[in-house]
């Protein structure tokens, strides 16, 4: 069938893999992320992760954080980028 659809059978059978959830390393990033007074970005959460042995890398725990209201994002809070200073300052 698939050589007179002119498709490969990968096409056909492919499945997509579900997403893992791991909401016991979600809960410690978050839960790191909120005692740090949004100060610790990726490398010092992970940190706190191996001191409780949990594995992940930063590069999931940066989803993790952007999937959760963005938190990593925490300038967003502050309007530093709209200043005049410079600007028409003598």
């Amino acid at each position: 069938m698939c050589k007179v659809l002119n498709i490969s059978r990968a096409t056909l059978y492919y499945k997509p893999k579900g997403r893992k959830i791991d909401s016991k390393m979600e809960t410690a990033v978050i839960k790191s992320f909120k005692e740090s007074k949004k100060n610790y970005g990726t490398r010092k959460i992970k940190d706190d992760l191996n001191d409780l042995k949990i594995v992940a890398s930063r590069r999931k725990i940066g989803q993790v954080m952007k999937a959760f209201n963005n938190i990593q994002g925490k300038l967003s809070d502050v309007d530093i980028f709209h200043t005049d200073r410079g600007q028409n300052s003598k």
